[in-house]
């Protein structure tokens, strides 16, 4: 694309020829002025779905609903023999024992725990039910938006995730992790 300078300036030229005082192309600059001022100052309202905190673990980032979040802290685990990959242990929280969840195992591989390894957990509730999420790091706050969700991850999604942000941060279901087969401890089979 080429752009005829000259025929540019003359029709610029033509224009303030036209505003015959300075006065006149004041006004004219004042009014763009506050068109371009409104147009910058338009506030488009936009619905809220979630306010969550990011986490990572692993490769994974995940969104913790903020409404289900009580705490995130550095646990000691105990391990539990037989213990599935997803469930890997128990810890104490305020004199009660709590199951150690990691959801890493669900998408990916997952470095194994120790018994009496410290690892950061985020502590959640759903209703009178408490367990930890096994994470790496928080990355902070976040206010999730209805124009951020990816329409298209509702095929490859996980049922414990309710949503998938555009730029790849899982959304939980936290009543959905409670539920799950896959994160309950199972008694092992005696023969």
């Amino acid at each position: 694309m080429t752009v005829d300078f000259d025929a540019l300036r003359a029709r610029l030229g033509a224009s303030f020829e036209r505003l015959d005082d300075a006065a006149n192309v004041e006004r004219v600059l004042r009014a763009r002025a506050r068109s371009a001022a409104a147009r910058a100052l338009e506030v488009v309202e936009r619905e809220v779905v979630a306010g969550v905190v990011v986490v990572r673990r692993a490769r994974s980032t995940w969104g913790i609903p903020m409404a289900s979040l009580e705490e995130v802290r550095e646990v000691l685990v105990t391990r539990l023999p037989h213990a599935s990959p997803t469930v890997v242990g128990l810890f104490h929280r305020r004199g009660q024992i709590a199951s150690l969840v990691d959801l890493q195992p669900l998408v990916g591989p997952s470095d194994a725990l120790g018994h009496g390894d410290r690892v950061l957990v985020a502590v959640v509730r759903s209703g009178s039910h408490v367990l930890g999420l096994r994470i790496d790091e928080v990355v902070g706050p976040r206010d999730v938006y209805a124009d951020e969700v990816d329409a298209a991850s509702v095929e490859r999604r996980l049922a414990i995730v309710a949503r998938v942000t555009r730029d790849c941060v899982e959304i939980l279901d936290v009543p959905a992790i409670f539920e799950a087969r896959a994160l309950r401890l199972e008694a092992p089979h005696v023969r």
